[in-house]
């Protein structure tokens, strides 16, 4: 995120003692959590003060930034509700055919594609944006094997997603069939107005929060208790949640899927865990009172 800010032409000469500073501001804006932008402020800025030890920038610039003050009993972000997710699909899919212009057009379906891969293969949103179609096969008739390259992935680790979902299989042909020229080309690519074409360049991020954001502010309206506070990563959220509340497969093949470990998985899903011991407590109470009842009508 940083190197995509500050432009990987910069010179490092040009980094000054406002560069952190001016970074935190920059992520703050996005929707992203402060403890997040708090851990990459950390990591940047301990690149930096190597570069400091090699002589690559000077040593006197102090490289600090205004504290963040995160809340530490703050709510993890939440997901998607399944009837959320149903409200948003069902307007955005023929959202495009309202649209003012042939580029209006051709973001409003690509939200509609971007979200269907998002929440119905669990990816972070950046290794969706960066998503070629070489880095999808498709295998056999309706599956898709989508091959996310490490230095595509927060965690500099490949791995590989096969899926069957109609709605994520239907999003990728359509993009393959309307807007691919090249294997090289972005799936969710950047629409070039002179040419009137996509794919080149991956699409802004935010030119897809802007849309996303219309989006939500449309289906509050028509959706009286749709909360417009989440974001994009919600819909990883939704899909996590989802398969942990089906108990279909285990924590540690979908922390693999997933691409994260199963410690996170666990700390930040702990709350699934509370609901289901909280239901089997609820339920050994009813069993008690009923076994009390039982002993009294006996003793009556």
């Amino acid at each position: 995120h940083f190197v995509d800010w500050i432009g990987e032409d910069k010179k490092l000469k040009a980094v000054d003692e406002d560069t952190l500073e001016n970074y935190k501001i920059y992520r703050l804006k996005k929707e992203i959590q402060k403890d997040t932008v708090l851990n990459e402020l950390l990591v940047v800025r301990q690149f930096l003060r190597w570069l400091q030890s090699k002589n690559k920038i000077s040593r006197e610039l102090q490289l600090d930034f205004e504290k963040i003050k995160v809340d530490k009993n703050k709510q993890r972000v939440e997901e998607f509700s399944e009837s959320e997710y149903t409200s948003i699909y069902n307007l955005s899919k023929n959202w495009h055919k309202h649209g003012k212009t042939d580029e209006d057009n051709y973001y409003r379906r690509m939200i509609h594609h971007y979200v269907m891969f998002l929440a119905n293969t669990g990816m972070r949103t950046h290794e969706a944006l960066r998503l070629q179609y070489k880095n999808i096969i498709e295998e056999k008739e309706n599956s898709l094997r989508i091959e996310i390259e490490a230095e595509k992935t927060k965690v500099n680790k490949k791995r590989t997603i096969i899926t069957e979902r109609e709605s994520v299989i239907t999003a990728y042909e359509e993009r393959r069939r309307n807007f691919c020229e090249k294997k090289s080309d972005y799936i969710f690519g950047q629409w070039d107005v002179d040419i009137k074409k996509c794919g080149t360049t991956q699409v802004n991020k935010s030119r897809i929060y802007a849309y996303f954001n219309e989006l939500k502010d449309l289906v509050a309206k028509k959706h009286e208790n749709f909360s417009i506070e989440k974001g994009l990563y919600s819909f990883r959220h939704y899909f996590i949640t989802l398969h942990m509340r089906q108990k279909s497969v285990g924590i540690s093949e979908l922390a693999q899927f997933c691409g994260t470990s199963i410690s996170q998985i666990e700390k930040t899903y702990s709350h699934i865990k509370d609901e289901e011991v909280s239901a089997s407590i609820t339920l050994s109470q009813q069993q008690i009172l009923s076994r009390r009842k039982e002993v009294a009508l006996t003793k009556n």
